[in-house]
């Protein structure tokens, strides 16, 4: 008989469980993210057909377990509803035993959640992503033709109207019209200007992986703010730029494996090895500032550098550095050049700059810049020792910024830059000054607080991400049986008896995440997370001991 009833329960629970969910998860498909990307009219039918399937996964891991609440607060409070509960209790059979199918659809909700949301659904968001990446050239398009700009290294374009061409599969136009640019250096505006229209090609590169963007300008009027020129070009190419393809791993979308991984690897994450590296380079840049300094102000007073193309001989009257950056800053300035074929060049400034940039196009090489301002001069000796060019400002030839900086014995290791990242205590703790200026003290404090407090957010997904799945064991027999006591049999009485504790582990789990991103909170956010399980765990101890008797 015991064995009938189950079943017969069993049959009603998983019938209203798939209809609601199947529901759900169409409106959570249809009716949000995908709707938004189908307005926005640049993806064929076979692409959203693949986002569609791809979402689905991800939405029903969200409408599941709300699902699962429903069902057993609906069908569990129908059968109260119709008298059935206290006709077996007539019969002498176990209430507590009809919770079973219950506590199997628990079962299969939480397998089903910690399954998806921690292997397959990471996967699937990198397919996601890979997809999304592979037709970069339509993101180009759509970013251009509703943000009216686009940004990239150190080119700024704006476009009036555009449109996209598309020559075969593996090469596309877009063309603009009423075109302004924008080319800055670091965060220094260098030129501007406007263009009648413009092309840009994604041009396949056979040896990568990395698409190409070639554009060029056409009706050209530029003013270089740097020499305060104004030009006029009829066109202008830009050098090919490579479009990165590499994925930047957001450690919500990583799968559990990975998730413990960097955890006990922190400084393996991909946006922790970008703080590093940039901190390496900024430290780099101080070094060598420092350089420049003690070469200039040391027994020989003369600051030399050199490549294959060019040499400088660096001599000033007065030497200082920048408080911030230790940049030196020269008053009195000569500057000898020489070149492989025997030109030779003396300059002479009262103010001059020595500065650390990237080159343009490939952010990794750095160059050397020597501007000269102020009324400054230039005599040519290999041909006239007497004849002399004065102009307000010169730049001189970037250089190659030299692989080792003399006198540098300083060990760049993890623990050095930042300290220990794995003690959240350290959070706050000053780390040993590496006399290299404020501004890199300022850097490492900033970046050890950010790959620590990357840390904790890892800890608040992994322990969030258990918390939910394993939740549901919990609150389906809780949903389960309030609606038996309450009768929850209509659709309203149902949809707040899951809904509330429902409402309570996803607020609790939430807040403690984080709070698990502080360390002053760590400890605080991982309780708040498992003391919402132990109050439903209590409250089903209550609830079945006590009331359900009844």
């Amino acid at each position: 008989m015991i064995g009938t009833l189950q079943r017969y329960v069993t049959r009603e629970l998983f019938k209203t469980f798939a209809l609601t969910a199947v529901g759900l998860t169409l409106v959570f498909t249809l009716c949000g993210g995908v709707m938004n990307m189908i307005q926005a009219e640049v993806l064929s039918a076979v692409q959203l057909a693949q986002l569609v399937a791809h979402v689905l996964p991800i939405s029903a891991t969200l409408t599941l377990p709300i699902s699962a609440l429903y069902a057993c607060a609906m069908v569990y409070g129908r059968l109260a509803a119709d008298n059935e509960f206290d006709a077996c209790r007539a019969s002498g059979v176990n209430i507590h035993r009809l919770l079973m199918p219950a506590f199997l659809l628990s079962i299969f909700t939480a397998s089903f959640t910690y399954t998806f949301s921690n292997h397959l659904i990471p996967e699937m968001i990198a397919q996601l992503d890979a997809m999304v990446r592979k037709d970069a050239q339509r993101i180009v398009y759509q970013l251009l033709a509703t943000r009216g700009y686009g940004r990239y290294m150190g080119y700024v374009l704006h476009a009036g109207r555009t449109e996209f061409i598309e020559h075969d599969a593996n090469h596309h136009t877009i063309h603009i019209e009423r075109a302004a640019f924008i080319e800055l250096e670091g965060e220094r505006l260098s030129r501007c200007g406007t263009a009648e229209h413009a092309l840009i090609e994604f041009l396949p590169d056979p040896d990568t992986d990395m698409p190409t963007i070639q554009a060029n300008l056409f009706n050209i009027r530029s003013l270089d703010v740097t020499r305060n020129q104004f030009m006029e070009f009829r066109e202008q190419p830009f050098d090919p730029i490579p479009i990165p393809m590499e994925r930047r791993l957001n450690p919500k979308w990583l799968t559990l494996p990975e998730l413990l991984y960097f955890q006990n690897n922190l400084a393996e994450l991909p946006t922790i090895q970008r703080y590093l590296e940039s901190l390496r380079r900024l430290i780099r840049r101080a070094q060598f500032y420092q350089y420049v300094y003690e070469s200039l102000t040391g027994p020989d007073a003369v600051f030399r550098a050199e490549d294959d193309r060019v040499a400088y001989e660096v001599r000033a009257r007065q030497v200082s550095q920048e408080l911030e950056s230790l940049r030196p800053i020269l008053r009195g300035v000569t500057v000898v050049e020489t070149r492989p074929d025997g030109t030779r060049r003396i300059y002479e400034s009262e103010d001059c700059r020595i500065e650390v940039e990237r080159a343009r196009g490939a952010p990794d090489v750095h160059l050397l810049a020597i501007r000269l301002r102020g009324d400054a001069t230039m005599r040519d000796v290999t041909v006239d020792r007497n004849a002399t060019a004065v102009q307000r400002d010169m730049q001189l030839d970037r250089v190659a910024l030299p692989e080792t900086i003399p006198g540098n014995t300083l060990d760049l290791d993890v623990e050095t830059l930042v300290g220990d990242i794995r003690d959240p205590a350290s959070f706050n703790r000053d780390l040993p000054p590496l006399g290299l200026g404020p501004r890199v003290e300022e850097a490492r404090q900033r970046d050890r607080t950010e790959i620590i407090r990357a840390g904790l957010k890892i800890a608040g997904i992994i322990h969030s991400r258990l918390a939910f799945s394993a939740s549901t064991l919990i609150i389906l027999i809780l949903a389960a049986a309030l609606g038996i006591i309450f009768r929850g049999g209509q659709l309203l009485t149902a949809f707040i008896i899951s809904f509330v504790p429902g409402l309570l582990v996803v607020v609790m789990n939430i807040m403690g995440r984080q709070l698990m991103e502080n360390s002053g909170t760590h400890l605080t956010g991982m309780t708040l997370i498992w003391g919402g399980l132990v109050v439903l765990a209590i409250a089903d101890i209550v609830v079945l001991g006590r009331y359900l008797k009844r």
